[in-house]
């Protein structure tokens, strides 16, 4: 039997070790959130605490356009800045259709338990 909905490819979520639910933004939401002549971006769904992004000031509704001086378009472009970067990364969103600047500690390769603080057993809140 079908699935009564289907996921487009533009709309896939990523959650990755930066701890950020992100989303790719179609033409539509670009001119929403206020993200200038549709170039893209990728929208940041909502925000795991305790994660490098929550650290970063990354907010859910924020549109993130660039990481360093690579532009951001899709999901795509955000797993290749997630891959090669380890240590601080200058991310460039759009919030409240201004850009702001952020610094963001990325994970880097194989360093998902970085997202664990040793100070806090797991499972406890």
């Amino acid at each position: 039997s079908m699935p009564d909905f289907e996921v487009p490819f533009t709309n896939t979520l990523h959650l990755g070790p930066t701890g950020a639910v992100l989303e790719n933004l179609t033409p539509q939401l670009c001119e929403f959130f206020g993200v200038k002549n549709g170039r893209g971006g990728v929208l940041v769904r909502s925000v795991e605490s305790g994660s490098p992004a929550a650290a970063a000031g990354l907010k859910a509704g924020d549109v993130v356009v660039r990481v360093e001086k690579n532009a951001v378009a899709d999901i795509r472009d955000w797993l290749r800045a997630e891959r090669g970067r380890a240590g601080p990364t200058a991310l460039t969103v759009v919030r409240n259709k201004r850009e702001v600047n952020l610094s963001i500690s990325m994970p880097g390769r194989n360093r998902r338990s970085s997202l664990l603080p040793s100070s806090r057993p797991l499972g406890a809140n």
